[in-house]
């Protein structure tokens, strides 16, 4: 009879352990889309002043080397 108490404490502490893990999973899946975009690194890359260069320099071609 000892032993079957044993092995049942062994076994309500793994299933508390796996509720517990589960649990965390399911509260960081949760606040995973409520961050505060503001606080965090922007996804891209920001210009200063707003001034963006929408030009693209083409390659120039030599007329006479080609």
């Amino acid at each position: 009879m000892d032993k079957i108490r044993l092995t049942l404490a062994d076994m309500d502490n793994r299933i508390s352990d796996v509720a517990m893990i589960a649990q965390g999973y399911v509260n960081y899946k949760e606040q995973e889309g409520a961050e505060d975009v503001s606080e965090g690194r922007p996804s891209v890359d920001t210009v200063r002043n707003g001034a963006v260069d929408t030009t693209t320099e083409q390659p120039t071609v030599n007329q006479d080397n080609e």
